[in-house]
């Protein structure tokens, strides 16, 4: 299953106070491991909050169930995943060996050709690899993506997809963000991610909070996310 779940986060689908009224713009958002589209939304209310009058959220559940033995399932949420691990045991940033990806990945592509166009794409952990693996599959269907706390896979077949669009324009615009004492995903994996985005053309933003894993929601990350959806609101206006 792909369920969706789509957060509109204010009145109407046009962005105020610019010239003729333009739409807001539209963001795929991708959960981390173990985690549902309904606990993501939640994670991040005070970045939609902030941006609610230039931009729409709408958030996917992945089609697999997280089984990882150290996931603590309980009746009233769910624990899903954009892959599983073949070790049990593992975590999916050191997991060489992922089970159901290239899934996710068709799934994902299925639903932006069925409810697109999409603007832009929004992951945290799991969820921005997973993101970041979309858009180098399919560079034309985001013009910009946010990345929490991503990181490079490492099972072979997930790493060749980002290696087949390395030094080419994956995204034409990027920003990445990490926590400085992330121990699940540390700072190095996440800047391993950032090289992938890196061409001529890309423009790349980065972002460090003195934090562990998990998605920011202080002042200045609020600000700095509001000012880069702007920009594309710009950039939409003046072409």
């Amino acid at each position: 299953f792909l369920s969706k779940k789509i957060e509109n986060t204010g009145s109407g689908d046009q962005a105020p106070g610019l010239e003729g009224d333009m739409r807001k713009l539209r963001i795929l958002c991708l959960h981390g491991y173990a985690m549902s589209a309904e606990k993501f939304s939640g994670r991040t209310g005070s970045i939609r909050k902030g941006c609610k009058s230039i931009a729409n959220f709408e958030y996917v559940d992945a089609p697999h169930v997280a089984d990882a033995a150290w996931v603590n399932h309980t009746n009233d949420s769910l624990s899903l995943a954009w892959w599983n691990m073949q070790e049990e045991s593992s975590r999916p940033s050191i997991s060489r060996h992922y089970r159901g990806a290239t899934q996710s990945l068709d799934k994902l592509k299925e639903h932006v050709d069925i409810n697109g166009p999409y603007d832009g794409i929004l992951g945290f952990s799991q969820g921005a690899s997973c993101a970041a693996l979309l858009c180098a599959r399919c560079p034309k269907d985001f013009k910009f993506g946010i990345f929490i706390s991503g990181f490079v896979p490492r099972d072979a077949e997930m790493q060749r997809i980002l290696e087949n669009a390395q030094n080419t324009t994956v995204i034409s615009r990027s920003l990445h963000a990490w926590g400085l004492k992330d121990q699940l995903v540390p700072e190095n994996k996440t800047k391993e991610l950032v090289e992938y985005f890196e061409s001529e053309a890309a423009a790349i933003s980065c972002y460090s909070h003195s934090g562990g894993h998990f998605v920011p929601s202080n002042a200045e990350f609020r600000k700095l996310i509001k000012r880069f959806i702007h920009q594309e609101l710009d950039v939409q206006q003046n072409s």
